[in-house]
C-alpha cells in the first residue's frame, strides 16, 4: 500500500531514469539502455509524443518520391505485411490483428490498403535521376560494400538469425537490412541514392560516400542482384468499388449529416474516392509519424503522450475483459505483445477501435522497453541541473546517437562494430577516445565539412555528413569536454630546431625508421601499402603536442591494438655505454636518459615536418600506375579491364 511502492527486481532499472532522463545512455543500466534504444528504433516517437526524443527525425524513408523508387504491386503487398519481405524490418503490422482479422475486417482493409498506395503514388513527384555510366560488377560492388563503410549501419541477410538483441546489433542495423532490393527498386535508383542521398531528400541521415561512378555502379549492381520471388509473386486483391464506398461513407460521416454524406458520396468518381480515403486513413493510422509524406508536415501524434507513462494512474488503463494483474508493468507488457488485445469482446465502430501496430517485439525486448515506460514518471519529466560540461557532453551524445557513429567508430569505449566484417583494428576507423585531446578543433572542423585521406592503408572512409557548423561543433565540444580539455583557444605550438631536444627528436625518428609506414608530404613510404600510416606533414595542424607526447609514451594505452609501435627511447644506461655517441648520436647522449626530454623533442621534430598534406590525388595516381593491386582483388583484375573495354 506505498504511495510509491519498490520497482520488481526485473525492471529495477526504470528508477535510474528519474535522474538521468536527458542522457543518451546511462552507465551500467543495460536493460534500459536497450529499451530506449529500442523505442528510439522503432520510432514510437512518431505517434507517441516523448519530451526527450522531440525533434527528433521521422525513422522511415522520405515518401516524396515514392513512385520513382518502386512500384505499386512492392508497396501493396509490403504495407499488408512487411515481415514477409524482410524478417527484421522495423516496419510494424498495421493488419491482419486482434481488432481486424475477420473475414470481414480483412475485406475491409484489403481496400485501404488500395487507398493508401494509390493516395501516395497520385501525390508522389517525380525524382530526376541520371543514367547508369555502365554495367556493374556484382562481386566487386560485394567487396565495396564490406569494405567502404556501408556495413557500419547495414546488414544483408535473408534469413533471421536466434541473435539476442543488443545495442551493437541495434547498431548494426541502424540502417535497413539490404536483402530483396531487386524485388522492390531498380539498379538506377540505388546508384543515384548511393552517389547522393541529399538529392532524394534534404533530412536524409544517410551520409554521402563520396562514391565513383565506377564505385557506386558497382554497389548498386551488388544490392540489385538478390530478389524475393516469393514475396512478389502473391496475389493483390482488385479494387473493390463497394468497399470502397463503404470505407468512404464512414469517413464522411465523422464529419457530415447522413444525407450530406450520401450526396458527397455520389458526386465522387472513384480515382477521388481512392484519394480522399488514402489521406484519411494515412492520418488515422499515422503514417506520416514515421514517413515524410507531403502535406502531413502540421500533423499532431496519433498516440497518448508517453513523457509520463510511468505516473499514469492505474485506473485510468484500460483493462478491457483481458484477464491479466492490474499493474502497470501487466497493462504495459500485454499492449507491446499484443496491441489490440483490449478491444476483446467491444462494440466499437471501425475507426474507432484500437489501432496500434505490433512490432512483433520479442519477449526480452518488451521487458526492456517496459522498463523504460516505468521510468517515464512526473519525477524524470523535471531534468537535473546542468553543468556546461555535461550540457556539451549530452548534447553531442545525441548526435553521435543518432548518426550511428559508434557504428564505425569506438567512442568513450563503446561501438567499433564494423571492425568485425573489415576483420583487423588496423584497417577500421580509428578508435576515438582521446579525439578531445588529440587533434586541434580548426582542423577538425575542417575535416568534418571536407574529409581527405589521414591513414592511407584503410578502405573505409569517412562519410559526409548534412551536418551544420552548428551541429559539428557541438560534436568537437562534446570531445574536448568529455575528455576535460576546456581550452577553446591554443597558440600555436613553438619550438627551436637548435635545441638539443630537437635535435635529439630528429635523431629519434631516423632510429624508428618512421619512413617505413608514415607518409612525408609527397614521400611515400618504403614499405607496401598494407602498413601506411597518417601523412605526418599533416601533425602541426592536426595534432595537439600534449597529446603526441601522450602517443609516444606508449601507443597502446592511447588506442589499443594500434600497430603503431612504442619508439625506443634511450635510458640513463644506454648512454653510458663508450659507444653511445657513435650509435645515438651527441644529442641524444646529452639528454642522459631524460625520457620526457626525448619525447618533447621527437614532438617538436614531427611538428616541424612540412609537405603538402592532402594526397588523394598522389594515391589515386598510385594505385591507377600499379594496377589497383590494393584496392581491387587480385582475382578480379583481368574482369576489372574487361569492363573498362565494355
Amino acid at each position: 500500500f506505498w504511495s510509491t511502492p519498490m520497482y520488481s527486481l526485473n525492471y529495477t532499472e526504470a528508477g535510474c531514469v528519474k535522474c538521468h532522463v536527458s542522457e543518451v545512455r546511462i552507465k551500467e543500466a543495460d536493460k534500459l539502455n536497450k529499451g530506449l534504444a529500442l523505442i528510439e528504433k522503432a520510432g514510437c516517437f512518431g505517434c507517441h509524443l516523448i519530451d526527450r526524443l522531440d525533434g527528433r527525425e521521422e525513422v522511415g524513408p522520405d515518401l516524396t518520391h515514392l513512385a520513382s523508387k518502386t512500384t505499386k504491386e512492392w508497396t501493396y503487398l509490403w504495407i499488408k505485411d512487411p515481415k514477409s519481405f524482410r524478417h527484421n524490418t522495423w516496419m510494424p503490422r498495421f493488419f491482419n490483428l486482434l481488432n481486424n482479422s475477420s473475414e470481414k475486417d480483412a475485406k475491409r482493409t484489403e481496400q485501404e490498403i488500395h487507398s493508401i498506395v494509390n493516395y501516395l503514388f497520385e501525390q508522389s513527384t517525380p525524382y530526376e535521376m541520371t543514367s547508369l555510366p555502365r554495367r556493374g560488377s556484382i562481386k566487386r560492388g560485394e567487396d565495396l560494400f564490406n569494405n567502404v563503410g556501408c556495413r557500419g549501419c547495414h546488414i544483408v541477410q535473408e534469413e533471421p538469425d536466434e541473435v539476442e538483441t543488443t545495442l551493437k546489433t541495434l547498431r548494426q542495423q541502424h540502417g535497413p537490412n539490404l536483402t530483396g532490393l531487386k524485388t522492390k527498386t531498380t539498379t538506377q535508383w540505388v546508384y543515384n541514392w548511393i552517389k547522393n542521398p541529399n538529392s532524394f531528400y534534404d533530412d536524409s541521415r544517410m551520409p554521402n560516400l563520396r562514391l565513383s561512378d565506377m564505385e557506386a555502379v558497382d554497389i548498386a549492381a551488388y544490392l540489385t542482384s538478390m530478389k524475393n520471388e516469393e514475396f512478389i509473386q502473391q496475389d493483390i486483391p482488385e479494387v473493390n468499388k463497394d468497399e470502397i464506398d463503404n470505407i468512404t461513407m464512414q469517413f464522411l460521416l465523422k464529419m457530415n449529416s447522413e444525407m450530406d454524406a450520401k450526396k458527397k458520396l455520389q458526386n465522387m468518381n472513384l480515382e477521388g474516392k481512392l484519394l480522399y480515403t488514402g489521406e484519411k486513413l494515412i492520418r488515422h493510422y499515422g503514417c506520416f509519424g514515421c514517413h515524410n509524406i507531403p502535406g502531413f508536415e502540421k500533423d499532431k501524434p496519433v498516440g497518448t503522450e508517453l513523457t509520463e507513462e510511468g505516473s499514469k494512474p492505474i485506473e485510468k488503463l484500460d483493462f478491457g475483459f483481458i484477464p491479466i494483474d492490474h499493474t502497470r508493468q501487466a497493462w504495459f507488457t500485454h499492449k507491446l505483445l499484443h496491441p489490440r488485445s483490449f478491444d476483446k469482446d467491444k462494440v466499437r465502430s471501425t475507426y474507432d477501435k484500437l489501432r496500434m501496430p505490433n512490432f512483433d517485439f520479442t519477449e526480452d525486448e518488451i521487458e526492456a522497453i517496459v522498463t523504460v515506460l516505468l521510468g517515464f514518471t512526473k519525477e524524470s519529466s523535471i531534468h537535473k541541473d546542468m553543468t556546461p560540461q555535461t550540457v556539451f557532453v549530452e548534447k553531442g551524445q545525441w548526435l553521435v546517437n543518432e548518426f550511428n557513429c559508434q557504428g564505425c567508430h569506438i567512442i568513450e569505449d563503446e561501438g567499433g562494430d564494423i571492425a568485425d566484417i573489415i576483420g583487423l583494428p588496423e584497417f577500421s576507423p580509428p578508435n576515438l577516445n582521446t579525439e578531445g585531446l588529440k587533434v586541434q578543433p580548426d582542423w577538425l572542423l575542417e575535416f568534418f565539412k571536407y574529409p581527405i585521406t589521414i591513414r592511407p592503408n584503410l578502405r573505409v572512409r569517412m562519410p559526409s555528413f548534412n551536418f551544420t557548423d552548428e551541429d559539428w561543433n557541438s560534436i568537437i565540444q562534446y570531445f574536448q569536454y568529455r575528455d576535460k580539455h576546456f581550452i577553446p583557444y591554443e597558440s600555436p605550438h613553438t619550438f627551436d630546431k637548435k635545441s638539443i631536444a630537437f635535435k635529439a627528436g630528429e635523431k629519434l625518428q631516423e632510429m624508428g625508421e618512421c619512413k617505413k609506414c608514415h607518409f612525408y608530404g609527397t614521400q611515400f613510404p618504403t614499405q607496401t601499402a598494407e602498413t601506411w600510416a597518417p601523412n605526418l606533414a599533416m601533425s602541426k595542424e592536426r595534432l595537439r603536442s600534449d597529446w603526441i607526447v601522450e602517443w609516444f609514451r606508449d601507443p597502446q594505452v592511447i588506442m589499443p591494438g594500434t600497430k603503431m609501435p612504442k619508439p625506443y627511447i634511450p635510458t640513463a644506461d644506454d648512454v653510458a655505454i663508450p659507444e653511445a655517441i657513435s650509435l645515438f648520436g651527441k644529442e641524444i647522449v646529452a639528454l642522459d636518459g631524460d625520457e620526457e626530454a626525448m619525447l618533447e623533442g621527437l614532438t617538436e621534430y614531427t611538428l616541424s615536418i612540412k609537405g603538402k598534406k592532402d594526397i588523394t590525388k598522389e594515391l589515386k595516381d598510385f594505385f591507377d600506375k600499379n594496377g589497383y593491386d590494393f584496392i581491387i582483388p587480385k582475382e578480379e583484375e583481368e574482369e576489372y579491364d574487361e569492363w573498362e573495354d565494355w
